[in-house]
């Protein structure tokens, strides 16, 4: 389709993020404006913990269940007021020494745009949380009657997996991405 949705086999999303990322080259870095409180919490029974907005609280038990599938539902679910932005954590299982969780990541993506090739990619990156490396990618999903995006990150505690999925709204995601990146830089393992 020309001047539609694809071109070619290019999506538009993608166009889009290509043309993003080249008028950004030339940018000054933008100064997050927002600020909010924060709160810690535990995210890996009482073994790691992060800051989180202070207004945040764990997602009310009905609203978990309408949202997650009982066989996928992670352990921990915290959302904002209004439902608009959730912060999830789910203990994968044992981590692999020898694989690290840089590649843990990357084979994560690998395995999602084959399963969902309707996903939308954009960034990835690792964040220092201290000594902790925490992995991150960021890409949009296609739901019903809407969009999300998605910031999923790996990190490991006490040598398990652990993998945190932030998602909101699209139309909102420019105010969130940068706050959710700095809280991640605030995991800690005691």
């Amino acid at each position: 389709m020309i001047g539609g949705i694809m071109e070619g086999k290019k999506y538009l999303d993608k166009v889009l993020l290509e043309l993003r990322k080249e008028s950004e080259k030339s940018k000054e870095p933008v100064l997050i404006s927002e600020k909010c409180d924060v709160k810690k919490i535990a995210i890996y029974e009482n073994d790691a913990y992060m800051m989180i907005p202070i207004e945040w609280q764990s997602m009310n038990p009905v609203w978990r269940c309408a949202k997650y599938n009982r066989s996928y539902r992670p352990e921990v679910i915290i959302t904002d007021a209004h439902g608009d932005a959730t912060i999830t954590f789910s203990d994968v299982g044992k981590m692999d020494r020898l694989v690290g969780i840089r590649q843990c990541c990357m084979q994560l993506k690998n395995d999602m745009q084959e399963i969902w090739n309707q996903l939308v990619f954009y960034d990835s990156g690792a964040i220092k949380a201290g000594k902790k490396d925490v992995e991150w990618m960021d890409y949009k999903m296609f739901c019903i009657d809407s969009e999300l995006y998605c910031l999923l990150f790996l990190f490991d505690v006490k040598n398990h997996l652990i993998m945190g999925n932030f998602h909101c709204s699209f139309s909102i995601y420019n105010r969130w991405k940068p706050q959710i990146l700095m809280l991640l830089e605030t995991i800690e393992e005691v």
